[in-house]
């Protein structure tokens, strides 16, 4: 019984000795202010990149909007015209067969005996 009351004094006592408070090394509080200060950075620059990629994105983004804005609208304007000139060929063939249908009633009553 006696070895085993040494034994738990003795990792009793290395128990305590581990955790008792020792001072920082030299440099300590430096080094991790050293590294706070880096990871700062690293954030900022990674919201940086963040921001400047959001920003190219849109921008690119608005460039191809724009561009197939500009195709659509240049394709309904030359639609539009190409419905127009349809409608005036239609007028004018109208207005040419009515002139034709006139002329063949015109002739048909003139040759009736």
């Amino acid at each position: 019984m006696v070895d085993s009351n040494k034994e738990f004094d003795d990792l009793e006592r290395e128990l305590r000795e581990s955790l008792a408070p020792r001072a920082a090394p030299l440099g300590f509080a430096n080094k991790v202010m050293a590294r706070v200060e880096l990871r700062d950075k690293s954030a900022f620059s990674l919201w940086r990149w963040f921001t400047s990629a959001a920003l190219v994105t849109a921008v690119l983004l608005a460039m191809v909007l724009g561009g197939r804005w500009q195709q659509q609208r240049r394709q309904r304007i030359a639609g539009e015209r190409a419905r127009d000139q349809v409608i005036l060929a239609l007028r004018i063939t109208g207005s040419t067969l009515q002139a034709v249908q006139q002329k063949v009633q015109q002739s048909a009553k003139e040759s009736q005996p």
